[in-house]
């Protein structure tokens, strides 16, 4: 996915500054793995934030989860407002990915990422691996 110059994803995991994309395309997706499979008991995204608050992300972005075998799990879609909650007991996995699922004609800034995790009864390593968008 193409980035303004310093705010491509891993620049800006990196620096904890905003991800400003450039006209993300059907397909494209960022993605946050994990060195071990995780439970996934909470996930927060903000697009659209100041100081360019109409650069935000809709329900043409969802967020899926992979297991351990690969298999993808929807578990919702960015509200109209720019921002992605999901909250649960649990979901094992080893990826979680932004989607795109349509043409965006404008900017989009992501600036407030929170995944809430736990180890699972297997696994109590590091937990981000990799944060990469294509």
């Amino acid at each position: 996915m193409a980035a303004s110059k310093h705010h491509d994803v891993q620049t800006a995991y990196k620096k904890n500054v905003a991800m400003w994309l450039i006209n993300p395309r059907i397909g494209d997706y960022i993605s946050i793995a994990f060195n071990t499979e995780v439970n996934i008991t909470g996930v927060m995204f903000l697009s659209g934030v100041p100081p360019a608050p109409k650069d935000k992300l809709g329900p043409e972005a969802v967020v899926n989860v992979y297991d351990s075998v690969r298999k993808e799990i929807s578990i919702g879609q960015f509200s109209r407002k720019g921002d992605f909650v999901f909250r649960s007991n649990g979901i094992v996995a080893v990826e979680l990915r932004i989607k795109i699922t349509a043409n965006i004609s404008h900017w989009i800034t992501i600036d407030h990422i929170t995944i809430d995790v736990e180890p699972t009864a297997d696994h109590n390593g590091d937990k981000v691996t990799t944060l990469h968008s294509t």
